[in-house]
């Protein structure tokens, strides 16, 4: 929380330790870990930095996790261009890693708030992202784990087996 504070003072202030681009961005990847939603903050990075692929790719990745299948839709569209961007950029690998960041944040802040099934999307998508996934992977097999512990809570016990099953397919990776 205090990171979230300080990032968001800096951003403020227009002055500070951190060049302001990049503390928007460490602002996005904080927020989720302190029950916040960074859309906002992203959004209003846009507005400064509109050709910046990872302010882009994380409007995507929040709006690939929209209740409404429009949102999903521009977010697909959003990274892909945002992936376009960045190769014209030389930025790939640093995208990815970045995107993949925010994606286990998010997946950090859905398992906490029990929401383990949206936890596993972003998982997923991290490692898809991530240029070096064995961290993506780990999570994946964790949240599988979680998965499978409430699948046995609510007797279903063949869910939570082949849950079983995934998480052990990750822990291989």
């Amino acid at each position: 929380m205090t990171s979230v504070l300080f990032l968001r003072r800096a951003i403020d202030g227009g002055v500070g330790v951190v060049e302001l681009h990049e503390a928007y961005l460490r602002l996005a990847l904080a927020m989720p870990l302190a029950g916040q939603d960074p859309y906002p903050v992203l959004q209003e990075a846009a507005q400064r930095y509109p050709t910046s692929a990872h302010v882009q790719g994380g409007i995507a990745m929040r709006e690939l996790e929209s209740g409404q299948a429009h949102a999903r839709t521009r977010g697909a569209q959003r990274l892909s261009q945002a992936l376009e961007l960045a190769q014209a950029q030389g930025e790939s690998a640093a995208l990815g890693t970045n995107l993949s960041a925010f994606c286990h944040n998010l997946g950090f802040a859905y398992e906490a708030a029990g929401a383990t099934e949206r936890a596993l999307v972003v998982y997923r998508r991290a490692a898809e992202l991530n240029p070096q996934p064995a961290g993506s992977f780990r999570r994946l097999a964790e949240a599988y784990r979680k998965r499978s512990d409430e699948l046995t809570d609510l007797g279903q016990s063949d869910a939570a087996r082949a849950a079983e099953v995934s998480a052990r397919t990750y822990d291989s990776r």
